[in-house]
């Protein structure tokens, strides 16, 4: 059995970093690998109490706190913990995490994994530094190779995985057509351009609709202040324990992030598997797995006036697009299965 020790930032809800780490630990096979977890404090570290008692929480860990001290600090911590633990291997969540395990390996001669889900700008720290790095849509692998200079040998694409039920299992009522979006409240999540598209166009829909943002963040009380000043009745409903409730209600999704990056969010596949239609930012990393007016719908980053339109389309028009809703269904379902992940993610774990 290895011993693996995962590194990430805060554990919260709305948050794909985090729910990737919950899908591999809970599904994975605990006679085949041992998890141990070390992060930064956030609304659902209870959740993952309940899945491993191999947990270490510290302030230090998050990223919003990087500095050289803290960076120290957390290589003692780190390195105290791998001794104690007998780690096996490091698998990191973000850059900044993956260099402190790569300072580790090379007291104590580990091995590191590095999953990348998104690609930030050139900075001080290195972004692709591991051993192995499994990156969750073919645009980072080319991103790497050719802008940071990845050795491809060591890249390995793995779609995030998800448990799909073989059939739609979730009749809707169409009475009153819900929109959601799901989102941690910051800017770069392009709530505002959610809000502003459905104030542009709020008099233009022909059915009983409802609105509603689920999580919560830093720019919450700008959000509610545009709602309230273009007047659109969007509820906004904080952070939710359980999305996928939510979103088994819900028929039409909206992710407007304004991030060129994104990976592939695990909001759009929790939105598929739920069977609600999707309508998203052009974002790199998308295309692979996602395509305009085939599997829902898709507008240019910023595009107030083209997320108007198609939201005025899938509310009015919504039962024509059914056949988009299980189209889509029936791709994630093959692309983003989680014993796909899981058998890929443990082989790359036994390479080292």
């Amino acid at each position: 059995m290895k011993k693996i020790l995962l590194l990430t930032d805060r554990l919260k809800y709305s948050c794909g970093i985090t729910t990737y780490l919950y899908y591999l630990i809970n599904n994975s096979d605990h006679k085949l690998v041992e998890f141990h977890l070390y992060a930064a404090p956030g609304n659902r570290v209870a959740d993952f109490r309940k899945i491993t008692k191999y947990i270490q929480i510290s302030e230090r860990f998050a990223y919003e706190n990087k500095n050289i001290f803290t960076f120290i600090s957390n290589v003692v911590m780190v390195l105290d913990y791998c001794r104690k633990n007998k780690i096996d291997i490091i698998h990191s969540q973000n850059y900044y995490v993956a260099n402190i395990a790569n300072v580790v390996k090379k007291i104590l001669r580990l091995k590191t994994i590095q999953t990348k889900h998104n690609v930030y700008p050139k900075g001080k720290l290195p972004q692709f530094i591991a051993d192995k790095i499994i990156v969750v849509n073919k645009d980072i692998v080319e991103i790497a190779v050719s802008e940071f200079k990845v050795n491809p040998k060591i890249l390995y694409s793995i779609p995030n995985g998800l448990s799909f039920p073989r059939e739609n299992i979730y009749p809707k009522s169409t009475d009153v057509i819900k929109v959601i979006v799901v989102s941690r409240l910051i800017y770069e999540k392009g709530i505002d351009i959610f809000i502003k598209a459905v104030g542009l166009s709020k008099n233009m829909f022909k059915r009983k609709c409802e609105f509603i943002i689920a999580g919560d963040g830093n720019y919450r009380k700008e959000l509610e202040k545009l709602n309230n000043q273009l007047n659109t009745n969007i509820k906004f409903v904080g952070t939710i324990n359980n999305v996928h409730n939510l979103l088994k209600s819900s028929h039409i999704f909206v992710m407007p992030t304004r991030w060129a990056m994104e990976g592939f969010p695990y909001a759009i596949i929790e939105a598929v598997q739920a069977q609600n239609l999707v309508i998203t930012s052009n974002f790199r990393g998308l295309n692979s797995y996602f395509k305009h007016k085939k599997d829902g719908f898709v507008f240019e980053i910023n595009d107030v006036q083209g997320l108007s339109l198609y939201l005025i389309k899938a509310i009015n028009n919504y039962e024509s697009h059914k056949e988009k809703i299980c189209r889509s269904y029936k791709k994630f379902y093959k692309i983003f299965n989680i014993n796909k992940m899981l058998k890929r993610t443990i082989s790359v774990y036994n390479e080292l």
